[in-house]
């Protein structure tokens, strides 16, 4: 059959209005991971009475298991005993899960940056007078969010790609898209080249701006 330019290039105008879902799944997954993250390093870090198992079995699990199996297990598996999810939209369940994926990843990268700082500047802020507070402020957060900038933007990258998942469930995103235009015109090679290069450019973009910011973060560093 070969490739068809012509065909190739009518497959972005099919494709692209659904670009907003995909980074909407994405943002909206990031976010809730984040601050789930902060909240289970702080407990991990503080070694919260109770809690410090309960997160490490949560980190292990997710991050050993597949992510559509995951998806499959909350959307397939958990209505039959809880019934009321069953009336949880399909996004919904697809942001949710990658948020929780995604948290498993994410907050040891936070936790990890929080234990890279040495202790002594902690005890340097403390003695000469800064409160928790602000020694949080101005010394320990900008060193971490330096730190950790590489493995959060990479966590970005992760939510993106993973949207495509929402194909298994029936959410409206750019991988549903493309199915459902290939399979409509049967022209599988062109849709999956317009597809890949998308997620490459949106990666590319964002790649782009990570150097810029490690760049800035670290000019005081140099």
């Amino acid at each position: 059959m070969g490739f068809k330019f012509n065909f190739f290039l009518t497959v972005f105008p099919e494709v692209l209005p659904y670009l907003k879902n995909t980074l909407w799944i994405a943002i909206a997954a990031y976010v809730l991971s984040f601050i789930l993250s902060i909240i289970v390093s702080v407990c991990r870090a503080l070694n919260v009475k109770g809690l410090y198992k309960f997160f490490e079995v949560y980190i292990s699990f997710f991050r050993s298991t597949p992510l559509v199996t995951q998806l499959f297990f909350i959307y397939l598996g958990l209505p039959q005993i809880l019934p009321i999810i069953s009336e949880v939209s399909e996004m919904t369940i697809l942001i949710v899960v990658m948020a929780l994926n995604q948290t498993a990843f994410m907050s040891e990268i936070i936790r990890g940056a929080f234990l890279s700082i040495p202790k002594g500047q902690y005890d340097a802020a403390k003695s000469i007078g800064m409160t928790t507070n602000e020694s949080l402020r101005h010394i320990i957060i900008p060193q971490v969010i330096r730190i950790a900038l590489p493995g959060m933007i990479n966590s970005v990258i992760s939510l993106i790609k993973g949207t495509s998942m929402g194909y298994t469930i029936g959410v409206l995103e750019m991988m549903t898209a493309s199915r459902l235009y290939s399979a409509r015109t049967f022209r599988q090679i062109e849709v999956y080249t317009a597809l890949l290069l998308i997620y490459w450019a949106i990666v590319l973009i964002i790649t782009k701006t990570q150097s810029r910011l490690e760049n800035r973060l670290n000019r005081g560093y140099v």
